[in-house]
C-alpha cells in the first residue's frame, strides 16, 4: 500500500527506518527487513524473540513480548501422526 520513513528506538540508540505499510493479517506488529538489521549490525533470533546489537561498546539485548505473541492461534495447525523422526 506504501512506504513510511520513522524514527525507531531500540534501546537507547535511535535509527531511521523505512516500514512497508500492508493490508494483510499479520500476528506481527512489524516486520524489520534486512537493510536496517545489517545497518545495526544487529542479530536477531526468532526463537527466542531477540534481538542483539552494540551500542556505545556495550552489548543491548532487546526481548520481544511473549504474550502478546501467545494471543494468537497458529496459522498452520500441527497434527499428530504417532511418527518419530530421527537425526542423522
Amino acid at each position: 500500500m506504501g512506504a513510511v520513513n520513522l524514527e525507531v528506538q531500540m534501546g537507547h540508540t535511535e535509527f531511521s527506518v523505512e516500514f512497508l505499510v500492508l493490508d494483510i493479517n499479520t500476528i506481527y506488529n512489524l516486520l524489520l527487513r534486512r537493510p536496517w538489521i545489517h545497518m545495526a549490525r544487529a542479530v536477531q533470533s526468532t526463537l527466542h524473540q531477540s534481538m542483539k546489537f552494540v551500542w556505545k561498546d556495550q552489548d543491548l539485548v532487546i526481548h520481544g513480548e511473549w504474550s502478546f505473541s501467545n494471543r494468537y492461534a497458529p496459522i498452520v495447525n500441527e497434527v499428530s501422526r504417532g511418527c518419530d523422526f530421527y537425526t542423522v
